[in-house]
Parts: C-alpha cells; sequence; structure tokens
C-alpha cells in the first residue's frame, strides 16, 4: 500500500482545484490625462497552493500604470 497524493485526496472528497476568478471591477469613467482608479480584486478556492496577480494594460489609447491601493 501506498499514501494517497494530494490530487488523490481531493478527487475521493469530491474537491476539485479551481482556476482563480479575476475581476477588474466595474469599468470607471476616464477623462484623458485624469487618472482612473480599477477596483480588481482576485479570488481563489485555496486549494493547490497560493495565487497571486499581475495586471497590464492590452489595449487602448496612451499609457497605463498600476499599484497596490
Amino acid at each position: 500500500q501506498r499514501a494517497l497524493s494530494p490530487a488523490e485526496v481531493a478527487l475521493l472528497a469530491g474537491t476539485v482545484n479551481r482556476g482563480p476568478s479575476v475581476s477588474p471591477g466595474p469599468a470607471p469613467s476616464a477623462v484623458n490625462g485624469v487618472p482612473a482608479n480599477l477596483n480588481g480584486s482576485v479570488t481563489d478556492d485555496g486549494l493547490g497552493g497560493s495565487v497571486s496577480s499581475t495586471w497590464t494594460l492590452v489595449n487602448g489609447p496612451g499609457g497605463a500604470a498600476f499599484g497596490n491601493a
């Protein structure tokens, strides 16, 4: 006999590791040249380790700066 792996235990217990859920929050009103804040969040089911996030500008006019608030 051998010990079960964490994945096998989760499968037998009916618990499946789900991917994180990411939301940028509601779209802010934006005026060119005036900072706009996003209220983004990342949540995880707590299975399979820790989660971290990095936000980037995918497209759109101008640049973007991201920081923790």
